[in-house]
């Protein structure tokens, strides 16, 4: 039985005694208090985080192994020792001096201290000597990258080509989404790198997204004035219907009279038309509304970008206006007006006609 419980013991990385039940059940905790009838266990649960007491009649228990302080001292250096598993070099990399001197000082060495005859001690040794041959190499000036130790100037150009690699990859993945505008932030700091190959990259990247941007708001450009000019057209129709509309209600109602058979029903068809065209030409003129202020940001942002490309030399598309003679300017200055100039004619000849 004693020789069970300090394997339950250990097992489960606790120190304390165990007590077997009448049912077979075994309760491992630390009896804290005792009477003529009951034993108080203190429990420990969820990784020693909860403590839990409970009390146990005598007449429940049919045996008690108590751990003895040798027992506890097994246990506590099997505990301890584990706890040193977690600490293994890397063959990648190496650490920084102050982790070395923690991991030396606050861990193996004091292991040896407190268990000076444990039968790990030759292993320990052999652990703290690896330990201390890197930890020479790290005081010296060197530094291991992927495996090997390298001057602290070499391994500060490695980690700085990783670090530049990886942005590469991030920035042209950025591109292919149309996000320009964060690549070329993330590219800023690689255009100072200490290698010059390095800054190369970013500055030819740099370019080539600027362009890449440019080329799409010049392209959105031409989409929105395409959009606008089909809009336009709509409007336009959607004017000449609704004054054709309110026309066919006026001539319709100069002919009918009101309580004639049907006449609240093609009152309310000739109604519906203009209320229709009416909807029609609300909606284009919100659609332009929102075409053109999108058109202007669109042109602002190409104009900044465009001002950042001069700025480094890069090409952009800026071409000087085209020379526009009296009659284009003429035409183009007309071109907003001529539809409400129509309805108003329209309007004109409904009145000249009532009246005759």
């Amino acid at each position: 039985m004693r020789y069970l419980a300090l394997f339950l013991c250990i097992a489960v990385g606790v120190l304390a005694d165990t007590l077997k039940l009448n049912n077979g059940t075994m309760v491992v905790g630390n009896i804290i208090a005792e009477t003529d009838t009951e034993y108080i266990v203190e429990r420990s649960l969820a990784g020693g985080t909860i403590k839990t007491k409970d009390s146990i009649r005598k007449s429940d228990v049919a045996s008690v192994v108590r751990v003895t302080p040798e027992e506890k001292a097994a246990v506590a250096m099997k505990e301890a020792y584990d706890a040193l598993k977690r600490y293994q070099l890397d063959p990648n990399n190496s650490y920084a001096k102050d982790y070395y001197d923690q991991v030396l000082n606050g861990s193996f060495r004091k292991f040896l201290a407190d268990y000076p005859d444990s039968q790990h001690a030759a292993e320990l040794r052999e652990r703290i000597a690896a330990w201390e041959a890197e930890r020479d190499k790290v005081v010296a000036g060197q530094i291991k990258r992927n495996g090997q130790w390298l001057a602290t100037s070499e391994a500060s150009l490695l980690d700085e080509a990783q670090r530049a690699q990886k942005v590469m990859t991030h920035v042209q993945a950025l591109s292919a989404q149309g996000k320009f505008q964060e690549a070329i932030q993330l590219l800023q700091p690689l255009r100072t790198a200490k290698q010059p190959s390095i800054a190369g990259d970013a500055s030819r990247l740099e370019h080539q997204f600027y362009g890449s941007w440019q080329n799409y708001l010049d392209t959105r450009l031409k989409s929105l004035a395409s959009e606008i000019q089909t809009w336009e057209k709509r409007l336009q129709e959607a004017i000449v219907s609704a004054a054709r509309a309110r026309q066919n209600l006026e001539q319709w109602k100069s002919t009918h009279h009101e309580g004639t058979a049907g006449y609240k029903g093609f009152l309310h068809q000739h109604e519906g038309a203009v209320q229709q065209a009416e909807v029609e030409q609300k909606t284009c003129n919100v659609r332009l509304t929102q075409l053109r202020e999108e058109t202007i940001l669109v042109q602002q942002k190409l104009s900044e970008i465009q001002s950042h490309m001069e700025v480094r030399d890069i090409p952009t598309l800026r071409r000087p206006p085209p020379e526009e003679d009296l009659s284009t300017k003429f035409i183009a200055w007309t071109k907003p007006y001529w539809m409400y100039g129509l309805a108003g004619l329209v309007v004109l000849w409904l009145i000249l006609r009532r009246r005759r």
